[in-house]
């Protein structure tokens, strides 16, 4: 059925689906039903690209033409208090992370790394350097000049590194385990 409604479905459009409550399998579900005795309704949306947007109480009176119909061909109904409503829409495309490959000399010393190009832009922002007004800077000084108030503070004014070389990492800290540390390339 979902299959179908992508093929219909407005690029802006939503599905709307109405289960009694617990039939979802979702953690709005209360009760809520073991996954395997659920419609599985936000699994199986997701094999059509579809990705919940929203739950809510479902209110027939907001939907004129909806029928409650018989339960397996019974004379009995669906009970509809409690039920929810599923909204579901179209999934951003799956896009393919970007990889940019940095460089940067650390302790004289070559580092290379790897980091997603959409950060790239922000890695060398200098927000930090003595004439910036970003922010950061600003709360950084505010909380330097606090803790000068009662301790002897100082702070470095050469760029810290982003990484620190494995070895020395090791050296100060006797209980790191080098396969939890960057090193270098």
């Amino acid at each position: 059925m979902v299959q179908f409604c992508i093929q219909v479905l407005a690029e802006d459009g939503e599905v709307h689906v109405s289960l009694c409550n617990g039939q979802g399998g979702t953690p709005v579900d209360k009760p809520k039903r073991e996954w395997h005795n659920s419609w599985q309704v936000v699994a199986m949306a997701t094999e059509a690209h579809l990705i919940l947007s929203a739950v809510g109480p479902f209110e027939n009176e907001n939907y004129p033409s909806y029928k409650c119909t018989g339960y397996r061909s019974q004379d009995k109904g669906f009970r509809v208090e409690n039920a929810l409503l599923h909204i579901f829409s179209r999934s951003f495309p799956c896009i393919s992370v970007q990889i940019t490959h940095m460089e940067e000399v650390v302790e004289g010393e070559n580092v290379h790394y790897n980091i997603p190009t959409e950060l790239s832009d922000y890695v060398f922002r200098r927000f930090l350097s003595p004439d910036s007004v970003h922010p950061v800077k600003l709360v950084q000084d505010f909380f330097l000049k606090e803790l000068l108030a009662h301790w002897s503070v100082s702070m470095a004014t050469a760029s810290a590194p982003f990484l620190i070389a494995a070895k020395r990492l090791h050296s100060c800290c006797h209980c790191v385990d080098n396969s939890q540390c960057y090193s270098r390339a």
